[in-house]
């Protein structure tokens, strides 16, 4: 059996995600997974690959030059990993090169399958949750027959968060979240809409829904209407109502724990390191051993846990992880060109899409995947104007 070709770039989407922030299966195994996943992906795409012309390949070229150009002037290490994660990106464009296919339409689909992938979570963690089992994987998630993904700690009503195939909720929530600006956008049918909630609030996650409601309330503003306005305001006052009550719970209480107060931290060191270091940040990898950073941290920290503990795994939130690794110039440089994507045209939805991706940034690591670093790719490596059938 073949896999259809819309089929094949949806799994490329899926694969990127998987090596950017998927279950970490080949931790303490192989931990050079990701080049695995490079070659996988180039398997999918070589139809695409073949198509581009060189100077697709040497535009990529200047781009990891000026990466290495630039990490000499800062004194930090060039990241081969990094760099695989763009290559990685940059393969998983090709097909959109010359609009050879449409992106909105595969990740609507696979943001989709994500959805109702995740809606099965739910009646395993509500009535097979003795049926789990702790892998052997990084971070140690539990599974339900290897298929279904649950966080090994317990989260509300004793329950454990869904993550899907994610190494962590926060993860799984960014690909929910599309699911919903999707659904909105396209004003799918009200039990679509519900069931995207619904996989949203089941995983529990403070991040999640922070961003559900940042969603819902932006779509909803920017799509009033003179006629519909009073509607809308009672509509949106009475999900507020409902769900916002939730959401200050759950951050009350993540704000008091190690979770939340590394994320807050982060914040800080950023803050701390626009002070002294603005144009060109500071080496990520060695954050343990930077005093200016230790001193951020430890004078933000208000809870009980360890913030030693939380430093040596580096920076959770990755909003504040791009000022300190690249400086405010190429940061701001990033959001510009993911703003600027040729791979979704309208504005509306281009601003949804890449809102909810910013604000899950501020509540997990995915900064330095593929994944997120493929919409500024795309600004300075996509064609604009023509399509081409291959």
């Amino acid at each position: 059996m073949t896999i259809s070709e819309d089929n094949k770039l949806t799994l490329s989407i899926g694969i990127l995600c998987f090596q950017g922030f998927g279950i970490r299966i080949f931790e303490g195994v192989f931990n050079s997974a990701i080049v695995l996943w490079f070659f996988l992906l180039i398997i999918l795409n070589r139809k695409y690959i073949k198509v581009v012309p060189t100077s697709y390949w040497i535009k990529f070229g200047v781009v990891v030059l000026c990466y290495c150009i630039f990490s000499f002037i800062k004194g930090s290490a060039v990241l081969p990993y990094m760099i695989v994660a763009w290559l990685s990106a940059v393969v998983v464009l090709t097909p959109y090169y010359l609009r050879q296919a449409d992106f909105i339409s595969v990740m609507r689909k696979f943001t989709r399958f994500c959805m109702y992938y995740g809606l099965c979570h739910i009646p395993i963690m509500l009535f097979l949750k003795g049926a789990l089992i702790t892998t052997s994987f990084g971070m140690n998630p539990k599974t339900f027959l290897y298929l279904f993904y649950f966080n090994g700690g317990e989260g509300f009503a004793g329950m454990n968060r869904i993550q899907g195939f994610c190494w962590e909720p926060s993860c799984w929530n960014i690909l929910l979240d599309l699911n919903l600006v999707f659904a909105l956008y396209f004003k799918e049918k009200k039990s679509i809409i519900i069931a995207s909630i619904i996989s949203i609030v089941s995983i529990m996650s403070t991040t999640g829904l922070a961003v559900m409601l940042i969603i819902i309330g932006l779509y909803y503003v920017t799509n009033l209407r003179l006629k519909n306005v009073f509607g809308t305001i009672i509509s949106l006052s009475l999900f507020a109502v409902v769900v916002g009550p939730i959401i200050y719970s759950n951050i009350s209480e993540k704000l008091t724990s190690g979770s939340g107060n590394a994320r807050v931290g982060d914040f800080a060191i950023a803050a701390a390191v626009i002070s002294n270091h603005p144009w060109v940040g500071i080496d990520m990898e060695n954050l343990t051993n930077n005093p200016l950073v230790f001193a951020a941290r430890e004078d933000a920290w208000t809870s009980q846990g360890d913030y030693e503990g939380y430093m040596e795994q580096g920076m959770v939130n990755s909003f504040a992880a791009l000022v300190v690794e690249w400086g405010i110039p190429i940061t701001l440089l990033i959001f510009v060109l993911m703003f600027k994507t040729p791979l979704i045209e309208n504005k509306q939805l281009r601003f949804l899409y890449l809102i909810a991706i910013l604000c899950v940034l501020m509540g997990t690591p995915i900064a330095r995947t593929g994944f997120f670093y493929m919409y500024a790719l795309s600004s300075i490596l996509l064609y604009k104007n023509e399509s081409y059938e291959i």
